[in-house]
């Protein structure tokens, strides 16, 4: 069925819904962290400019659809500016009608705050990400389990996930409740007047993953080349060493040679990619 023959409680539920299409914060959606998991394969998620204002102003904009449940005023806003610090040491209002909501975003949000200033510990400081793509790898279980042990950046994100979800699913239950259906729909109306709410394109960079494979395939040669030229030192040093006769390393010296030269060559190229790609901070 068409949009424009959908009736307009069933456009404004399309609207005010949990989407896992939708880019809440920055560029990325639920639908690409989800299928980060339960894969082992490192996963590049390019999360664009992921900051405080924009998970502050992303969850109020949510909350925002629903004035009679959320109020008209930013729980994240201190002093006109936004503050996630703030919000999650702050104890909701119990008489509030949005008690019970608040207090499970901000169990979210505090876990987020601990993995993201693990995880970037400037996070805190300049109130953003510094890198735009975020590593996702998950950690398989011992003994071997179908499903591994989520990555922290799997989790970290995920909180905010959880976050958008709840509202949004509050916000269709009170659809279906008229003492908050009247400003539901208004406020629908008020922000997408032809009842339709635009997505924004998803941006990608499919170079990231090839980055991840190759630095991988250098680092092993690298500790590849490192063990043969241990072996092929132990040699010499046998050679030099184990015999009142001194033996003939002529042979290993050169094989040695060619394993240093073989090794500052894996070296130059890993430091060539890693220089190339170091927009992704890794």
């Amino acid at each position: 069925m068409s949009t424009k023959k959908q009736k307009p409680d069933t456009r404004i539920k399309d609207i005010i819904k949990y989407n896992t299409s939708r880019k809440y914060f920055g560029n990325w959606t639920p639908k690409e962290l989800n299928r980060c998991y339960p894969s082992l394969d490192p996963h590049s998620l390019y999360i664009g400019t992921l900051s405080v204002d924009d998970i502050c102003n992303a969850l109020w904009f949510e909350m925002s659809y629903n004035p009679t449940r959320f109020g008209t005023t930013s729980p994240f806003k201190f002093n006109g500016k936004n503050s996630l610090y703030l919000f999650i040491a702050k104890e909701p209002d119990k008489t509030s009608q949005s008690f019970h909501i608040l207090t499970k975003i901000q169990t979210y949000l505090s876990k987020f705050w601990r993995s993201a200033i693990k995880y970037d510990e400037n996070f805190p400081v300049i109130n953003r990400f510094k890198n735009q793509h975020i590593t996702i790898q998950n950690i398989p279980r011992y003994p071997m389990d179908p499903k591994p042990i989520p990555a922290m950046t799997y989790q970290m994100l995920g909180c905010l996930r959880n976050c958008i979800h709840i509202i949004a699913s509050q916000n269709i239950k009170d659809f279906e409740k008229k003492q908050y259906s009247v400003n539901i729909e208004a406020a629908v109306k008020s922000r997408h007047p032809n009842l339709t709410r635009p997505q924004k394109a998803i941006q990608k960079n499919p170079n990231f993953l090839q980055f991840l494979r190759d630095r991988t395939r250098l680092e092993n040669a690298i500790s590849e080349t490192l063990s043969e030229i241990s072996v092929t030192q132990s040699r010499i040093d046998s050679l030099n060493n184990d015999f009142e006769n001194p033996g003939d390393t002529s042979a290993e010296n050169a094989r040695l040679r060619a394993q240093m030269d073989a090794l500052s060559e894996l070296e130059s190229k890993l430091k060539t990619l890693q220089q190339k790609h170091r927009i992704y901070g890794n």
